[in-house]
């Protein structure tokens, strides 16, 4: 039995992308962000190919140049079998229909320069869209049966040949967020409980979703909610605007590093995560700010990686 490993199973480190040539507006807040998380977690840097003259003596990978910033969604998954704890690493197809085609990198090569001999499959599933516990809960949203034109039962049965899934959660997506995703509306804390995104003065709308959430998978769960601000009216290539997210964080064994904003509710949600021995460190919204203009934030700028695999 296989089993997906969560970012808190003892990764050694973290990679992220040096946005270089491909998004050099950023370059002044990657240095900030870095120079933050360096403090806390373990950093790999990706860089693009031809993107440094210093290429030769880099250390770290170097990527294909069409490859965007956004590492957690086409960075292949650790799997661990539970008898022997070997553990591998399983590359889905990245195909978002979110981005034109000429923005879609190929994936087989990405793959290839970020793991060695990674398992491949052809089911077309973004690493921001998969929020599991590692004992096979799996949270994910619609969009990955429209992706792969499959029913909940039969998406179950395909990723069951990978690794464990004995329950598979398909939640709605969130209302304006055109990837998809889940990792910005729900993450597991542990086995039994959840943290969903909750808005400050929600709409409607918000509301509605939340609670849609909050049903599918609260029989399973403990739920608890994360205070999120409202996202800005800002939309960078298209994309709304994850200013505001806490929820969209990053996890390093027992360590959370959450977007926070600058008032009461990042005190209340270093509170909340506290109950579960959590230690929180807020990123001042300052490190990644213009991140954010883009769609994205602490999650899906990130991906753990085990070197030794």
């Amino acid at each position: 039995m296989r089993r997906l490993l969560p970012d808190w199973s003892g990764y050694p480190l973290v990679r992220i992308v040096d946005p270089g040539e491909k998004r050099p507006y950023l370059h002044r807040q990657f240095q900030a962000l870095f120079s933050l998380l360096e403090k806390h977690v373990l950093i790999q840097t990706c860089r693009h190919q031809g993107s440094d003259q210093r290429e030769q003596i880099f250390a770290g990978i170097t990527l294909p140049a069409e490859t965007d910033i956004w590492i957690r969604d086409f960075h292949p998954v650790g799997i661990q079998d539970v008898e022997t704890g070997r553990t591998d690493y399983l590359a889905f197809r990245y195909d978002p229909k979110y981005l034109e085609k000429e923005r879609r990198p190929n994936s087989v090569a990405v793959n290839k320069r970020l793991i060695i001999n990674p398992e491949y499959s052809d089911l077309v599933i973004d690493g921001g869209n998969i929020v599991h516990d590692g004992m096979g809960q799996i949270i994910m949203t619609e969009r990955v049966l429209s992706d792969n034109n499959l029913s909940a039962a039969q998406l179950k049965t395909a990723l069951s040949e990978y690794f464990e899934v004995r329950r598979l959660f398909i939640i709605p997506e969130e209302p304006g967020d055109i990837t998809g995703h889940a990792d910005g509306s729900v993450q597991i804390l542990n086995p039994e409980t959840i943290a969903i995104n909750r808005y400050h003065r929600e709409s409607d709308v918000q509301r509605t979703y939340r609670l849609k959430v909050a049903n599918i998978i609260g029989r399973h769960f403990s739920a608890v909610t994360i205070p999120c601000e409202q996202p800005l009216e800002i939309s960078g290539d298209g994309f709304q605007s994850a200013w505001g997210n806490r929820l969209n964080w990053l996890r390093w064994h027992e360590k959370i590093l959450f977007p926070a904003f600058g008032n009461q509710r990042d005190a209340e949600t270093s509170e909340i995560l506290n109950r579960y021995h959590l230690t929180t460190i807020p990123v001042s919204i300052e490190a990644f700010e213009l991140y954010t203009h883009f769609g994205g934030s602490m999650h899906c700028i990130t991906a753990p990686y085990w070197p030794t695999l």
